[in-house]
């Protein structure tokens, strides 16, 4: 239920503490002077203003993602431990033929896991991950004349785009004889969907209207206020759009 689909299952393998200590990292860059360009696709109208149907060669995208975990005993036998910790420095720069957007992510992500053995044969287990995050938007448009600039040049307006949540999940496991055993589950998640900072863009309670040419299907030029070619406004009285989900599971085994 994790993406709004009622008829899955998601399932989740994570590492668990022991009476050692334990930790590591890792480190991943993918500069986007290392990756191959894209590839513009010419238009077939021979009187297009715009000679590219789409244009993706100056593209760009960088990614660094680093992350460490720790693990041990916080009572030798009896409870332990496990963490892992992602950050990340994620920028996408995307050009268009009359704007452009680039994307910027550093919202960390984290997991913690806890194994506590109450005796030999009753054991609980909590299960915590953490990854909400807001994505910066900042969409600009050319002042150059022509199409298909390949920078960044007049600012529109800068925006967040929020997602993600909380999950918690919390176990019993009990074994009352060598073929009988009874598990106890509870599950919740929060999470946001797609929540924009502020609301509405610049230019929004205004009019949409652009000028699309005489003789092609090319957009020139958005006019007015509304440059940022805002055809939709959100309700300023509106809660944000996110999931809560709560789920419960007992299961009994005999062998």
């Amino acid at each position: 239920e994790y993406g709004r689909s009622l008829g899955g299952v998601i399932s989740l393998l994570t590492k668990a503490g022991t009476n050692e200590f334990k930790f590591g990292g890792a480190i991943e860059w993918a500069p986007s002077s290392l990756r191959e360009p894209g590839k513009d696709v010419r238009s077939r109208e021979t009187n297009a203003l715009n000679p590219l149907y789409v244009y993706r060669s100056d593209n760009e995208s960088d990614s660094l993602v680093y992350s460490a975990y720790a693990s041990g005993p916080i009572i030798k036998d009896r409870l332990f431990f496990f963490a892992m910790l992602e950050g990340r420095d994620d920028t996408v720069d995307t050009f268009g033929g009359t704007e452009s957007t680039r994307t910027s992510s550093k919202d960390p992500q984290a997991l913690v896991k806890l194994d506590w053995n109450i005796t030999d044969n009753h054991v609980m287990e909590f299960t915590g991950i953490y990854n909400q995050n807001k994505t910066k938007y900042q969409d600009y448009h050319y002042t150059s004349a022509g199409y298909n600039i390949g920078e960044h040049q007049e600012l529109l307006e800068e925006y967040e785009r929020e997602n993600g949540g909380k999950i918690g999940i919390l176990k019993y496991t009990g074994y009352f004889t060598d073929n009988f055993s009874v598990s106890a589950q509870y599950g919740y998640l929060n999470n946001i969907v797609n929540s924009r900072l502020p609301a509405n863009g610049v230019g929004s309670e205004c009019p949409w209207a652009y000028n699309f040419g005489l003789t092609t299907n090319v957009l020139q030029a958005y006019v007015g206020c509304n440059q940022a070619g805002i055809s939709t406004i959100n309700d300023l009285n509106a809660a944000p759009d996110e999931d809560t989900r709560k789920a419960y599971r007992i299961d009994a085994e005999w062998q």
